[in-house]
């Protein structure tokens, strides 16, 4: 990670501690955590269901990190997300795009390089190559890589539903 550089990880409960504490361990510098709420359907105040990751972000000491926004922060840490059914996902734990976009997007550069060592069906990388980011991708299962260069060849063809924030007690789409 280049001096300023961006880390996000996606992870449960679970996890989230473990890579709390290796991140620090790296010298990364914890900037937030933001929660995403896997919603079923259109985002409405009482239909969250009850899925939910962590989504952490580290930056790396030795630059200004990048905010890609004209808002100087962001007014809720929870995003309200439509999961991917499972009978359209390509793999078990397939990030939608929208999230992967506003990810990117927000936290590097155009010619940034984003690297995803757990790139699975390859939503990080579409969403690289959607921002004008160069990307590298690893996976140890060769078909999820074969998934995820289909895809990255692809990605003028990728769908995206909106995201929200959930702030102050309301659904607000981004």
């Amino acid at each position: 990670v280049r001096p300023g550089g961006a880390v996000a990880l996606m992870c449960g409960v679970h996890a989230s501690a473990a890579w709390m504490l290796a991140a620090e361990m790296a010298g990364l510098k914890w900037m937030a955590e933001l929660m995403v709420l896997w919603n079923v359907g259109k985002p409405r105040v009482r239909n969250f269901g009850s899925l939910h990751t962590h989504l952490l972000w580290f930056t790396r000491p030795g630059a200004k990190h990048t905010w890609n926004s004209n808002r100087k922060s962001l007014y809720s840490n929870i995003i309200i997300c439509k999961k991917i059914p499972i009978g359209e996902r390509e793999h078990v734990s397939q990030k939608p795009i929208e999230l992967t976009n506003f990810m990117v997007s927000l936290l590097t550069r155009p010619g940034d390089i984003v690297v995803d060592p757990f790139c699975g069906s390859g939503s990080t990388l579409v969403s690289a190559v959607l921002a004008d980011r160069h990307y590298i991708g690893i996976d140890k299962d060769k078909t999820h890589v074969a998934t995820a260069r289909r895809r990255v060849m692809h990605a003028d063809v990728e769908t995206e539903n909106n995201i929200a924030f959930w702030l102050n007690g309301k659904v607000i789409e981004i």
